[in-house]
């Protein structure tokens, strides 16, 4: 389910268009890019994808909106749009899941191929 609660209201995410995977990308690619969140800049960072993804349902939805939010809403958010937007996470140097490999022999009845980019 695609539904979330910020401040105790319900809201629906929706899937993230590519313009936004490829800026991830971007931003997950750089140099400067740390994966431990531990300030707002941090958590800013990732905001304007949030909103994206909740403005497609919820048109009045603001940047204001979102600062209202608690660490744990943020980041429980966070996740349900990645998971809805098939981006698999993993961390530089790690191999992406075996599922991903194109051009592996068959091992007969593995799991698909997922449809969402990898992100590195």
């Amino acid at each position: 389910m695609n539904k979330v609660t910020i401040s105790g209201k319900e809201y629906r995410v929706s899937p993230l268009r590519c313009k936004h995977l490829k800026e991830i990308s971007k931003i997950i690619s750089s140099t400067q890019f740390s994966p431990q969140a531990g300030t707002y800049q941090d958590l800013e960072r990732w905001m304007p994808f949030i909103l994206a993804s909740l403005k497609v349902n919820h048109p009045d939805f603001t940047t204001e909106d979102l600062e209202e939010m608690t660490l744990q809403e943020f980041t429980s958010i966070w996740s349900k749009v990645v998971e809805i937007s098939g981006i698999t996470v993993v961390s530089k140097g790690e191999t992406p899941p075996a599922e991903e490999s194109i051009g592996s022999p068959s091992t007969g009845g593995s799991v698909p191929p997922s449809a969402g980019p990898t992100v590195m």
